[in-house]
């Protein structure tokens, strides 16, 4: 089960257009700013140092709501991975933008 997510938690840093790191802000400060239509949707954010800075775009897609709700990158989230074929080997990696890439056969 998913932990709960809190609009209050001070987690969320961007980019801004200098490439300088701003935050962390509360997900309701980036929800109100982002509904003032002060957020492109190309900035880079993240949710967790861990995490890599992604398009806002790209971590909430439909249905998902920007900022309220935890994001989820294109490629992560629950996945079943492909089978390979007997005899080969799947792989894949993630790029410097966080995305996942592949899945890759090696045979």
């Amino acid at each position: 089960m998913e932990s709960s997510y809190s609009l209050d938690e001070e987690c969320w840093e961007y980019l801004d257009p200098k490439g300088a790191k701003q935050g962390p802000f509360a997900a309701s400060r980036m929800l109100q700013w982002y509904e003032h239509n002060m957020l492109p949707e190309t900035l880079g954010v993240r949710h967790s140092p861990a995490m890599a800075f992604v398009p806002i775009k790209e971590l909430f897609r439909p249905p998902a709501r920007a900022f309220q709700s935890r994001p989820r990158p294109a490629g992560m989230g629950p996945q079943v991975p492909p089978q390979p074929p007997i005899g080969s080997t799947m792989w894949q990696y993630r790029d410097t933008k966080g995305l996942v890439q592949g899945p890759f056969s090696s045979a």
